[in-house]
């Protein structure tokens, strides 16, 4: 008996094909639907990569969260046991990873430390691995609402139609049901982050392809059409003004020249952006060279026209430290994993030197790119310093991002921060904290400003 609620439960959890409740609208469907599809991708890929932590259904959710959304679920002494140890593998890489930033009160090579630690992390999660196994293998729908498909399908929609109140914007609602499902705490008003950003993606481009014009007008999908914004509203300016953006005089000539072939959009969008990269200081120079206002790499200065751009031979120098540093630290990590009873010490030693190594390297590429910002400072020649070319600059690069995201502001936003050869990789959001936490703020100072446009007079 047991076998065959097994096998129910998979068929319930692939969810193909789909057998929704006339109670579900059909709006739903089309959400309820792709995240089915993108959590039995994630589940079957849990069970092949041993990521499993004992999530179940088609929310795919732990037990504890199951239990405080009002669910039965089932939890024995297996399941117990590997939350403890899992816990307890966790404190055991936390400080690993401390001596492999070189913290702590012993300048000695902590490589031993490392090997031993590393090897009782792995051990624990191979013995948490073994016993979430065993605790999956009891898990029936007499003992876990969690495999109760009709159940979970209306749970699914309520939690969706609560986090759609929750905000009208429907990746933020996508990644608002996410964090619910997840037991995530969103510490802004923007709920997307590193967590959920594939989900938000996966759902989002799935009812984007699938769902009709009609539908998807329901719902604000960060887009705008090719159209005029009222350029004879000039409530953005005194919105401005009061921001202490000092140089609205030369964006309003600046939008007034591109008028006619210009990707129209709310001004407002665009101050938003500028806030959020310089604080609207023109003489802004951010870690990794980015300039002005605006904020341009020297790279894309060059491509958008700017003559002056001070581009030593020493800045791909600094990049390329960084991204050396970047690799050579995942790399060291990756080791960790690989360590064993009968390699623990020569391994842990050979992830120390690489660690080493990767802060040496990224303190050689943080000293350049200081150096670099006190001479593009001392110098005060560079185009991007100067706020009519950076303006000018900035917003035609972002005009082009908008065009080429279809006016997805969350997508163009996305393509200014990490460039739309990324967008593309990971059709959408790319999964970079930066970039995330970029598109989070301007969207949030957007959407204050568009309050405040709504509280002024149109005079």
């Amino acid at each position: 008996m047991k076998n065959k609620l097994r096998i129910l439960a998979v068929l319930l959890i692939a969810g193909l094909p789909l057998l929704f409740p006339a109670s579900i609208s059909a709006n739903f469907s089309l959400f309820m639907e792709s995240i089915i599809e993108y959590n039995h991708k994630i589940y079957q890929k849990s069970l092949e990569d041993g990521s499993y932590l004992g999530e179940e259904g088609i929310l795919r959710i732990r037990p504890e969260v199951g239990r405080s959304l009002g669910l039965k679920v089932y939890i024995d002494q297996d399941y117990l046991d590997a939350s403890k140890l899992i816990e307890e593998a966790k404190d055991h890489l936390d400080k690993v990873l401390e001596l492999m930033d070189g913290k702590g009160n012993s300048k000695k090579d902590p490589s031993r430390q490392i090997a031993e630690l590393s090897l009782k992390h792995n051990k624990k999660i191979a013995q948490a691995r073994k016993s979430l196994l065993s605790y999956r293998s009891g898990i029936s729908m007499e003992t876990d609402n969690r495999l109760d498909k009709l159940r979970s399908m209306t749970l699914m929609e309520q939690l969706l139609e609560e986090s759609l109140k929750k905000t009208f914007n429907l990746r933020d609602a996508l990644a608002d049901f996410y964090n619910r499902c997840h037991a995530i705490e969103s510490e802004s008003l923007d709920p997307i982050n590193i967590d959920n950003v594939h989900f938000v993606n996966y759902v989002f481009r799935e009812f984007i392809e699938k769902a009709s014009p009609e539908v998807r007008q329901q719902f604000d999908l960060d887009r705008i059409v090719l159209k005029d914004h009222a350029n004879s509203d000039r409530r953005w300016k005194r919105i401005a003004i009061k921001d202490g953006f000092l140089y609205t005089d030369l964006l309003e000539e600046i939008l007034k020249e591109s008028r006619d072939d210009c990707f129209q959009f709310d001004p407002l969008i665009f101050l938003a952006l500028m806030k959020q990269e310089s604080r609207f200081k023109a003489n802004a120079v951010s870690y990794v060279g980015a300039v002005g206002l605006t904020q341009i790499m020297p790279q894309t200065g060059t491509a958008l026209g700017l003559k002056q751009i001070f581009f030593p031979d020493y800045f791909k120098k600094a990049g390329l430290f960084l991204v050396k540093g970047r690799r050579m630290r995942e790399k060291a990590e990756n080791l960790l994993s690989e360590i064993t009873k009968e390699n623990m010490y020569q391994v842990a030693y050979k992830a120390w030197t690489l660690s080493q190594e990767s802060i040496v390297s990224r303190e050689k590429g943080l000293k350049l790119f200081a150096s670099y910002k006190k001479e593009v400072l001392a110098k005060g020649i560079d185009d991007r310093l100067d706020p009519l070319k950076a303006i000018k600059s900035g917003l035609t690069y972002f005009t082009e991002m908008m065009k080429r995201q279809k006016g997805d502001i969350s997508l163009a936003l996305a393509s200014y921060n990490a460039g739309p050869h990324r967008v593309k990789q990971y059709h959408g959001i790319p999964p970079f904290p930066e970039t995330i936490s970029f598109r989070n703020h301007v969207l949030k100072y957007y959407k204050g400003y568009l309050q405040e446009k709504r509280a002024l007079p149109n005079i």
